[in-house]
């Protein structure tokens, strides 16, 4: 049963507008994400405020946001690309944008990439005990990361949520 806020078969196309989305229910028993592209999501602007269940913004596919101010609470992964194929690795690419993510207590993940994660801009602030996971390769090269509180120039693999593949660290 779907339950998410935004649900798209194939691509998910924010230009701006605000969007406030509250999802429940129990990721166990249904999907409650705030915002679902089987395929793609791309995010160029607007407000976006999710307090969601399950993870805030999912795709099976790559995730790109390059601007707007958006904000997930989340009961799962804040920002998730997860993967269907083993042949394409999914990634996550943060271009610009301000970008709030606030993860309950748990197995959960900040910003969460089965694939590549790839920051060159933006503002980022994650709080959560597990902020970035992801299984590919990291590259961080520009943007303003702040983690539980705290601005970082080196990004973590914490390797908590999805068993990433390799503790990789990202500096600029």
């Amino acid at each position: 049963m779907e339950n998410c806020g935004i649900d798209a078969a194939t691509e998910v196309n924010i230009k701006g507008g605000t969007f406030n989305i509250k999802t429940t229910g129990s990721s166990s028993d249904s999907s409650s994400k705030g915002i679902k592209g089987d395929s793609k999501i791309v995010i160029t602007g607007g407000n976006i405020n999710i307090d969601a269940t399950d993870d805030g913004i999912h795709s099976n596919g790559d995730i790109a946001i390059k601007g707007g101010k958006i904000t997930v609470t989340s009961g799962d992964d804040g920002i998730n690309a997860g993967n269907k194929s083993n042949n394409y690795k999914v990634t996550i690419e943060i271009t610009g944008g301000v970008i709030n993510v606030n993860m309950g207590q748990g197995d959960t993940d900040g910003i969460d990439s089965n694939g590549n994660l790839i920051i060159t801009g933006g503002t980022i602030s994650v709080n959560a005990n597990s902020p970035f996971d992801y299984d590919g390769q990291l590259t961080f090269t520009g943007g303003k990361v702040i983690i539980n509180g705290t601005e970082t120039k080196t990004i973590t693999n914490q390797q908590m949520g999805g068993g990433g593949m390799g503790g990789r660290r990202g500096r600029w």
